[in-house]
């Protein structure tokens, strides 16, 4: 896909889930004010949108998740029952002692941490559509 075909995807995902851009509802109305004439993507005016925290929690969800795996409980829980040879799974199954050492996080925080350390983050997007 190429950009521009990415980003109308994205957009429409997250006007779907309520998002707006100042008073603009639609994706084609967002997606207008970063195309340029010759129907490429303005790219750092469009970084406004995809690196904002409404953006990413209408796009990603808000499910918590590890935060250095981006598993949540049941996904994390489950691996490692598996591959695990402890007898006591206390703090494996506990949830509440990841969120206590501040390792939980809401799924958009996650995957727009990682977006900004891509050289693509258009792409990023690209995979989660």
């Amino acid at each position: 896909m190429n950009e521009v075909t990415i980003l109308r995807k994205a957009l429409e995902r997250v006007t779907a889930n309520g998002f707006e851009w100042y008073t603009i509802r639609s994706a084609d109305g967002i997606l207008e004010n970063f195309v340029n004439v010759e129907g490429g993507l303005l790219r750092k005016a469009y970084f406004e949108i995809i690196f904002s925290q409404d953006f990413a929690s209408a796009f990603f969800g808000i499910r918590e998740v590890l935060q250095g795996s981006g598993k949540t409980y049941d996904e994390y829980y489950s691996a490692t029952r598996k591959s695990s040879t402890m007898k006591d799974s206390t703090i494996i199954g506990d949830w509440s002692y990841w969120r206590k050492e501040g390792s939980v996080v809401p799924e958009w925080k996650y995957h727009l941490a990682r977006m900004v350390l891509e050289e693509h983050p258009i792409r990023y997007l690209e995979e989660y559509l």
